[in-house]
C-alpha cells in the first residue's frame, strides 16, 4: 500500500508538471505571434509621420492651384483623402486592438492564435494602404512641381 500511495503521488506530481509545460508551451507561442504582430505595427506606426508630411505637401500644392486647375485640385484631394483613409485604418486598428493578457482570460489558445493571425493580416493590409498612398502622394508631387 506504501508502494502504491507513493507511485499515485508520483503520478500527480509528473501529470502536473507536464500540463504546465504545456501551458507554458501555448504562452510562448502566443508570446511569439503577439511580437510577430507588434513588428508590423512598429514598421507603420513612424509612417503616419510620413502620411502627414506628404498630405501637408498637397495640401500647400493644392492651395497654390490657378483656378483654372480644377483636375489637379480634384487629384490632389483625392489622395489627401487616401492619405487620411490610412492613418485612420491605423488609428481604428490600435482602438480594436486587444492585450494578450486579456486574450488569454477569455480565449482558448487556438482562439487566440487565429486573433493574432487575422490581425497580422490586418496590419499589412493597413501598411499597404500607407505605402501606396504615400508613393501616390509623393509620385503625383513630383510630376506636378
Amino acid at each position: 500500500m506504501k508502494y502504491l500511495s507513493f507511485f499515485l503521488a508520483l503520478l500527480f506530481i509528473l501529470s502536473s508538471c507536464g500540463a504546465g509545460s504545456r501551458q507554458t508551451q501555448e504562452e510562448k507561442l502566443q508570446g511569439e505571434k503577439w511580437d510577430a504582430v507588434m513588428a508590423n505595427h512598429d514598421i507603420v506606426m513612424p509612417m503616419m509621420g510620413d502620411t502627414r508630411k506628404v498630405g501637408k505637401q498637397l495640401k500647400a500644392f493644392r492651395d497654390n492651384q490657378p483656378e483654372g486647375a480644377a483636375a489637379l485640385v480634384t487629384k490632389a484631394n483625392q489622395l489627401i483623402a487616401d492619405l487620411e483613409k490610412a492613418d485612420e485604418s491605423m488609428m481604428d486598428w490600435m482602438h480594436g486592438f486587444k492585450k494578450l493578457g486579456e486574450l488569454q482570460g477569455t480565449l482558448s489558445h487556438d482562439e487566440i492564435l487565429d486573433y493574432l493571425d487575422k490581425e497580422d493580416q490586418t496590419m499589412k493590409k493597413v501598411k499597404e494602404l500607407f505605402d501606396t498612398s504615400i508613393a501616390n502622394g509623393q509620385s503625383f508631387l513630383k510630376n506636378n512641381q
